[in-house]
């Protein structure tokens, strides 16, 4: 703080200097006077808090936004929506507040805060029926209302959706809406987590509603190519061929995925799916060779590279080449040392080794094995004798930890990387 007594001599040798050399007393009196009210002032001044915008940069909140949209683009949604969330927060009126509000929702959905971006969603919903500003995000926030309804499979107000989806201009949003009522219809026709899971002999097979089902196909076959949802929509017909057991269908649906150009991460992310489908196809359908071509197209800088190199090793056994799969192995546990197929994907490399009669490169493995998963193994045995009633135990975790829940803080570290909810646990939880 300013020593407020320098501040008055400073003023009074200021008025001495500068005042005629025939100063009078009176003259003096006045500048004491003076010097007197500017240190009342200034005392005044300094008790007044500072407004922190005042020291903000004009173009703050747009500097913000930016900021906030890097992070973004980087795939940082929980930084991003840390500073989006100021925006949104404390700059309403701005004309920054639109692009925040969207930005900030999406990166909640795409950190898996699903009922977090609902809210926002909804939020530029209301906003869009009183400003034009919003507008532009209407058809994407009721296509991500949608998408969270799918995977909460909570469907209340999906219908809703549809419906103001369908006041929209029709140019803009027919491809859209069949996509986005083929996939809900899907998710009620097919429960996918109990699709997908495996069956013992003499276990029931996975329900399916066929009706639904057809109804979703019909609406895939809507979008017309050049859409962006196309390469989506023929991924889904194939699923839904596949279920059907419709083999060839589904081979030819996924075919027609391929010829899409995978314009945008999203693109190439189901051209992958599409070329894995096709592999594990041609597998089902003894066309091996195919198998393989289909998932060498994988490049390794697919997040589905481990699972093509764990899935070609296979084809490579059901050819009776226990030479390539076993080399195929070694790459998947070198390539990915940290995907979840490594654990499975070495114990059959020793397995293999075995058989071929490399005793000592077996041995190697298993022992590499041993090393990294037998200290996993007796950590959890270690929880897990520790607590008699061990359903009763993760009840109590749950209730105690409700609002802020994550298994992982309550699992040995080292056994994090290789854990994952089921699809109910991770929905009650999200």
């Amino acid at each position: 703080m300013p020593n407020l007594g320098l501040v008055r001599w400073a003023v009074l040798l200021g008025a001495v200097f500068l005042a005629p050399a025939t100063s009078s007393a009176q003259g003096t009196r006045d500048l004491d006077k003076n010097a007197s009210e500017i240190e009342e002032a200034t005392r005044q001044l300094l008790q007044q808090p500072v407004d922190r915008s005042a020291l903000r940069s004009p173009t703050y909140v747009e500097e913000r936004l930016s900021d906030g949209e890097l992070f973004y683009r980087l795939q940082d949604y929980v930084r991003a929506s840390i500073i989006l969330t100021d925006i949104v927060q404390n700059h309403v009126g701005h004309r920054a507040y639109p692009d925040a509000l969207f930005l900030l929702a999406d990166s909640l959905y795409r950190a898996g805060d699903y009922m977090g971006a609902r809210t926002r969603f909804q939020q530029i919903l209301q906003q869009a029926t009183q400003s034009r500003a919003y507008r532009a995000y209407v058809q994407r926030a009721l296509g991500r209302l949608i998408e969270i309804a799918i995977r909460t499979r909570n469907f209340d107000g999906v219908e809703d959706y549809f419906t103001q989806l369908q006041t929209l201009p029709p140019a803009e949003v027919e491809a859209a809406t069949k996509y986005h009522r083929g996939k809900y219809l899907f998710s009620r026709a097919v429960d996918v987590e109990d699709f997908l899971r495996e069956r013992k002999e003499g276990d029931a097979e996975a329900v399916t509603d066929a009706e639904l089902l057809e109804e979703a196909r019909r609406s895939f076959e809507g979008v017309q190519e050049g859409s962006p949802y196309y390469p989506q929509a023929r991924y889904f017909v194939g699923a839904i061929y596949t279920v059907q057991k419709q083999h060839p269908k589904a081979i030819e649906a996924f075919s027609r995925v391929l010829t899409a150009k995978g314009t945008t991460p999203e693109h190439q992310r189901v051209l992958d799916l599409a070329r894995l489908g096709t592999g594990r196809l041609y597998y089902e359908t003894g066309q091996l060779d195919r198998a393989v071509e289909a998932y060498q197209a994988i490049s390794r800088t697919s997040e589905f590279f481990d699972a093509a190199l764990y899935e070609a090793a296979w084809v490579f056994i059901q050819q009776g080449d226990s030479l390539r799969a076993s080399r195929t192995l070694e790459v998947l546990s070198v390539a990915a040392p940290d995907s979840r197929y490594v654990a499975d994907g070495e114990l059959l490399r020793g397995n293999l080794l075995l058989r071929e009669g490399q005793f000592e490169e077996a041995e190697d493995v298993f022992r590499l094995v041993h090393s990294r998963f037998g200290p996993i193994y007796k950590d959890l045995q270690a929880m897990c004798a520790g607590h008699d009633d061990q359903v009763a135990y993760f009840r109590q975790l749950v209730r105690d930890n409700m609002e802020t829940f994550d298994v992982n803080q309550f699992l040995p570290e080292n056994a994090r990387a290789w854990t994952e909810l089921d699809a109910d646990m991770n929905r009650a939880f999200t």
